[in-house]
């Protein structure tokens, strides 16, 4: 049974507590809120064939992509074990990330958008898809079609669009002016950006991933190497071109700057994304934040 209490720490905030098996949210329920894991386990599933995609422990966040980008929940969350979860308001959330630059809000969104990236690689085994189809690929030009750059702006920061949370991740970062655009026809040239410390989002074209599961397809809306970037990591996914890619490059050692910048509360979630991509239960020291 779920019970909700005034949290002891910061009494602007409740506390969500579970018992095991509770769900604490279905996919496709409407997004207001996102969570800190202080007591427990979750699993984060896809309500269609039961698939977990990750799971969460204490000092994990989740629920933030639906939150930023709008719009209601991708997958299912239930308890594992007895959970504790500090909710946090979406609006306020939204409110922080508002108040950043507008290279910091563009760099989160592209963070987030690389965790749909993992989750859909993860899911890649149980779902429906034929090995010559992408697990990512958001058509910009069509989801967008019929609105002028400053509608969409505006339609993206409403709660009316019926953009899902990557559409609308991958629309906000489309639409920023921060970031330097790509054009890549040779697996080389991608490597190259990787060895720069660039992330990359994928706008147009196709490519192809080594991932444990084998070789997955990625088109628009895919994002490589950021977080392998952010933490220095020497070791990048083996990419092949199969269709030239259009994209936007991000700066690893700006992005960095950005996210040992924020305050404490936005880091600890933003780091949180990190190790749930790359699989780790800490970052590595050049993102951990330096107490004088």
């Amino acid at each position: 049974m779920i019970e909700r209490k005034k949290s002891d720490s910061n009494p602007s905030l409740d506390e969500i507590w579970l018992s095991t098996d509770d769900r604490l949210f279905v996919e496709g329920d409407v997004a207001r809120n996102l969570y800190l894991v202080k007591k427990g386990s979750l699993a984060v599933y896809s309500e269609k064939d039961g698939a977990v995609i990750a799971t969460l422990n204490q000092g994990d966040c989740f629920g933030e992509q639906a939150v930023l980008a709008g719009g209601c929940r991708g997958a299912s969350v239930r308890a594992t074990s007895d959970v504790c979860c500090l909710e946090i308001p979406a609006d306020s959330f939204k409110a922080t990330i508002d108040s950043l630059s507008p290279f910091a809000r563009t760099f989160l969104n592209a963070l987030l958008l690389e965790l749909a990236t993992h989750n859909a690689i993860k899911t890649r085994e149980t779902s429906d898809l034929k090995a010559t189809e992408p697990v990512i690929d958001i058509q910009v030009d069509e989801i967008s079609r019929g609105f002028d750059r400053y509608e969409l702006k505006s339609l993206l920061v409403s709660s009316e669009h019926k953009f899902s949370a990557a559409q609308a991740l991958l629309l906000r970062i489309a639409s920023s002016t921060e970031l330097n655009t790509t054009f890549i026809s040779r697996d080389q040239d991608l490597q190259t950006h990787f060895d720069r410390g660039q992330g990359l989002v994928i706008t147009q074209g196709l490519v192809e991933i080594d991932s444990p599961s084998g070789p997955v397809r990625l088109g628009p809306g895919a994002v490589i190497g950021l977080s392998g970037g952010l933490a220095q990591l020497r070791s990048t996914p083996m990419c092949k071109i199969l269709k030239t890619v259009n994209g936007l490059l991000i700066p690893t050692d700006k992005a960095r700057s950005e996210l040992l910048s924020l305050k404490k509360g936005l880091y600890a979630i933003f780091k949180s994304v990190i190790c749930r991509i790359l699989e780790v239960k800490s970052v590595p020291a050049c993102l951990e934040i330096k107490t004088k």
